[in-house]
């Protein structure tokens, strides 16, 4: 039976500017089927890293990795997605459940995004609550909960540490990625503004952010966006982390603020 995960002299380094921070260095490592394997270390010694590559959030720079047999080498975006949907859970630290969804329509959505017609999917989702006796909430309310229901769906349980960032000099953080709410789209979109470290956040203004991206890229962003932005530069600047959408009705209250002042709010807002 092939391990669920299995690394063979895995590296992964990221570049700073001039400077390549080697997260992981020649790991190998196999887990098998129904094994509960903590990956523990202090902070910046590759612990997500690790977790991103075998998910094929991120690429290995060296080595094998595959997944329940599967070699993730060579896979494009679409393959890698497929895997993760059917192969791999991930439990965030920053619940990552759509908040306009209730709690069965988050559950049931990688089945819809599977083909799996909607009706059913609603019915195993809300089994899946039931199984672990939370059905009462399968209405409404978005709970962490959530996102240990959703881990079950892979045959690989990936947890990063949960208090991660809640009691820690915020300069100990080495990529974007490690931030809460930040993930690798959102991290390509800080960098197209220079923004390639945490540490690059402290001190800046998140509409001003927003606003050089959207002169960059002359596109129309989702206001959401705006909302990563904020809570990751209170973040940097030790506010405790919160889930994005805790900073939309500030966001919503200071853009309606702008409009009818004269100081000049955000360009480039795809709509409210």
């Amino acid at each position: 039976m092939n391990p669920a995960v299995d690394f063979i002299g895995v590296s992964h380094t990221y570049a700073r500017g001039r400077v390549h921070v080697e997260a992981l260095k020649e790991v190998t490592l196999s887990i098998a089927r129904g094994e509960m394997v903590a990956v523990m270390g202090p902070s910046g010694s590759g612990k997500s890293t690790l977790l991103s590559v075998a998910g094929g959030l991120e690429r290995a720079t060296a080595g094998i990795v595959r997944v329940d047999g599967v070699e993730l080498r060579g896979k494009d975006a679409a393959a890698l997605a497929q895997l993760r949907r059917k192969k791999v859970g991930y439990v965030f630290q920053n619940y990552n459940v759509l908040p306009s969804l209730t709690a069965v329509e988050n559950v049931a959505l990688p089945l819809e995004l599977d083909g799996v017609a909607q009706r059913k999917a609603r019915r195993q989702a809300l089994q899946a609550l039931r199984d672990v006796d939370l059905a009462r909430i399968w209405s409404g309310g978005m709970k962490r909960d959530l996102d240990h229901v959703a881990s079950e769906r892979g045959i690989v349980g990936v947890v990063p540490r949960a208090t991660r960032g809640l009691h820690m000099d915020r300069t100990e953080f080495v990529r974007l990625e490690d931030l809460p709410n930040i993930g690798p789209a959102i991290a390509a979109k800080l960098r197209r503004i220079d923004i390639e470290a945490p540490a690059d956040l402290i001190g800046r203004d998140p509409y001003a952010l927003f606003d050089e991206l959207t002169a960059r890229t002359g596109e129309r962003h989702d206001p959401c966006l705006l909302d990563v932005f904020i809570s990751a530069t209170r973040f940097m600047g030790g506010a405790p982390a919160k889930p994005w959408w805790k900073y939309t009705t500030e966001r919503k209250a200071k853009l309606r603020a702008l409009q009818f002042g004269t100081t000049e709010g955000p360009r480039g807002l795809g709509g409210s």
